[in-house]
C-alpha cells in the first residue's frame, strides 16, 4: 500500500491539507502518516528537560485531535491514519520517515502572500524540495479536491523527460481517472521550435494517442501557465524538477514559488 506524508502545524491550512491528501488516498489506495516537528532552544537543566516533555504531549494531543477530527467530522473515517511526533527540525523528520516508510508522496498546505515563504518555501520545506526525490504536492488554502480529471502537465521541448514525468504521474495516481494535457510557453528566449516533431516524438515516448497540447505565450514559464489556467481551470499543475543545473534548479523553484503564491490550484513537484 503506497503511503503519502503529511507534516502539520495544526493550523487551518494544513487540515485542509490533510482533507486533500485523504480524497487522494482513497483515490490510490494509500495510508497517511501524520507529522509533527517540534523544537526547544538549546540548553540544559530540568527545566529543558520539563519544557520538552510538554512540547511532546502537545504534538501528540494536536496530531489525535487531527486524526479523530478527519475520521469522525468526513467520509475519510476508513482512512488509516498513522501519527508520528518529532523532536527536531521538518527536515530531520522528513529525512527520518522517508528512511522509514519509504512514502509516495509528501503532502504539505500552503498559504498565500507573505506568509508563504514562511511556510512553504522557508529554511526548511526549500531544502526539502532541493533534496528528496519524492514528489511533493503543494495545496493551497481553500484548495478542494476536484479529483484530476483535468491535469495540466508543464512542459519543455525535451520529450524524453517530459514523457517520464508523465509516466511518474501515471505511476503515483495508480489507475485513477486522470486526463493529462501539456502545456507548454512561449517565452522569448525561446529558439525556434518544431512544435509538430514535438509533439510526435512525446505521443511515442508515452505510447499515447490521446495527448492534447496547448502552447501559450508568456514572459516567464510562471506568467504562462497563471495566464493559461485563468482562462482554463484545471485540477491540478504538474511541473518536472530538474536534478542537474543550478540555474534549471532555480528557475523551477522560482516559478512554482510565484505560481503557489497566485494560483488556486494545487502543483505536483515531480522529481527527474
Amino acid at each position: 500500500m503506497k503511503n503519502i506524508l503529511i507534516p502539520v502545524d495544526f493550523s487551518d491550512n494544513a487540515y485542509n491539507a490533510l482533507l486533500y491528501g485523504c480524497a487522494l488516498a482513497k483515490e490510490i489506495n494509500a495510508e497517511i502518516t501524520l507529522l509533527h516537528c517540534y523544537q526547544i532552544p538549546i540548553g540544559q537543566g530540568t527545566v529543558m528537560i520539563d519544557f520538552l516533555d510538554i512540547l511532546e504531549k502537545d504534538s501528540i494531543q494536536g496530531l489525535n485531535k487531527f486524526q479523530n477530527r478527519i475520521h469522525n467530522e468526513t467520509e475519510f473515517y476508513d482512512i488509516e491514519i498513522k501519527n508520528q511526533s518529532y523532536n527536531g527540525f521538518l527536515s530531520e523528520g522528513v529525512d527520518e520517515l522517508i528512511r522509514k516508510n519509504k512514502p509516495a508522496l509528501i503532502v504539505m498546505g500552503t498559504t498565500g502572500g507573505s506568509n508563504f515563504s514562511k511556510r512553504f518555501f522557508g529554511s526548511n520545506t526549500s531544502n526539502l524540495i532541493k533534496r528528496i526525490e519524492i514528489p511533493i504536492l503543494a495545496v493551497p488554502s481553500g484548495a478542494k479536491w476536484q479529483g484530476w480529471n483535468h491535469t495540466l502537465l508543464a512542459a519543455d521541448f525535451i520529450p524524453l523527460k517530459t514523457g517520464s514525468c508523465y509516466q511518474r504521474l501515471k505511476k503515483l495516481t495508480n489507475g485513477m481517472p486522470v486526463h493529462v494535457e501539456i502545456l507548454h510557453v512561449i517565452t522569448s528566449q525561446e529558439p525556434l521550435t518544431d512544435y509538430a516533431r514535438f509533439e510526435s516524438q512525446m505521443i511515442d515516448s508515452v505510447k499515447s494517442e490521446n495527448l492534447q497540447f496547448h502552447y501559450q505565450p508568456g514572459e516567464s514559464v510562471a506568467d504562462g501557465i497563471l495566464h493559461y489556467t485563468k482562462d482554463h481551470p484545471c485540477d491540478v499543475i504538474v511541473m518536472l524538477k530538474r536534478k542537474h543545473g543550478f540555474l534549471e534548479q532555480l528557475f523551477v523553484e522560482s516559478a512554482t514559488r510565484k505560481m503557489t503564491l497566485h494560483t488556486k490550484n494545487p502543483i505536483l513537484i515531480l522529481q527527474e
